[in-house]
């Protein structure tokens, strides 16, 4: 029986640094003389870690470093410990579920603060207390596909849900955008020619007057120039009216669509602003973005299952292999 979950989550591991917790070491335990270590314990969290469980005690971690010395003893008392050329085969194929080889794995774990000495014993004591169960305690077990179809089916909803909440969120702010104010102004400039002496502004200036007076719309906007000589058409522009100058948006306000406001000198230009139109345009709702719910694994929910019942057996007969074993406890360790 092979504990599943190992190769499984390590699949989809994302190494990041992770500290250690302490630069010395001290002595916790020993286990049929076998030292236990405050550095033990820093490896082994970080290793628990990278297989995806949650952070574990101290304490927690210390009880399962002596458990894995118990299972490796217990299993060769019986001649079914793991031989070195098995616990290499399995590291072979942790290290391929994570798309390196061995020397990448080692270097990995050792940028993690973990030693190959602490993985070689993780995976000789899952190897040995497989053999255990199987053939000293006859525990077989089976993983019944409707559990595992269940938490499937919950797993997939769940992430339905979280994704879809986030759609619905980044769609509603959408519903609270206000209508931006729009207007629709025309530029009409009147150039200054003969070195723009103070005679020809004021007579620029008349001819500016007379356009904005006889202005009446932006659709016949070269009627108000009639008879007026050299006037130039500029650009249409589509201003936000939160974005216009104080006093010119209070003017065009005052004055309403379909009238002119000016002149005002522009460099070597009178420049007279025709206001065509106001409009109100609300912001466009974009189309609801499409999304692709992500598949969990079966592979990985049959392995957690798998690990939730090896986890019983575990604790059922490490119970009577610790009896016989030969535990001392050195130094109390903290719990976190």
């Amino acid at each position: 029986m092979k504990r599943g979950l190992i190769a499984a989550v390590l699949v989809s591991v994302i190494f990041s640094p992770l500290p250690l917790h302490a630069a010395t070491q001290k002595l916790l335990a020993t286990v049929f003389d076998q030292p236990v270590t405050s550095r033990d314990v820093d490896q082994y969290i970080a290793l628990q870690k990278l297989l995806g469980y949650n952070d574990i005690s101290r304490q927690v971690a210390r009880e399962d470093l002596i458990n894995q010395v118990v299972k490796i003893e217990e299993a060769k008392l019986n001649k079914m410990q793991a031989t070195e050329p098995e616990i290499d085969t399995r590291l072979q194929e942790i290290a391929k579920g994570t798309k390196t080889d061995v020397k990448g794995l080692e270097a990995t774990l050792k940028k993690q603060g973990i030693g190959m000495r602490m993985m070689r014993q993780f995976v000789s004591a899952q190897i040995a207390f497989s053999r255990l169960l199987k053939f000293k305690y006859k525990a077989e077990f089976k993983i019944d596909d409707s559990v595992v179809d269940k938490r499937l089916n919950v797993q997939k909803s769940k992430i339905r849900a979280e994704i879809d909440g986030k759609v619905q969120a980044y769609m509603s702010q959408f519903d609270k955008l206000k209508p931006v104010t729009i207007y629709n102004l025309q530029e009409v400039m009147f150039p200054l020619e003969g070195g723009a002496t103070e005679e020809v502004v004021q007579a620029r200036a008349i001819d500016a007057i007379q356009y904005a007076r006889n202005f009446k719309s932006c659709k016949n906007v070269k009627g108000p120039a009639s008879g007026i000589f050299n006037v130039k058409y500029g650009r249409k522009l589509q201003a936000d009216a939160s974005k216009l100058p104080g006093p010119l948006k209070g003017v065009l306000d005052s004055k309403g669509p379909n009238n002119a406001y000016g002149p005002m000198r522009v460099g070597n230009a009178l420049q007279v602003i025709a206001f065509c139109s106001k409009q109100f345009i609300k912001p466009p709702k974009p189309k609801r973005p499409d999304v692709k719910y992500p598949e969990p694994s079966r592979a990985a929910i049959a392995a957690q299952v798998e690990d939730e019942q090896y986890r019983v057996f575990e604790k059922r007969y490490l119970k009577v292999m610790r009896h016989s074993a030969i535990i001392e406890y050195k130094e109390a360790e903290s719990v976190q």
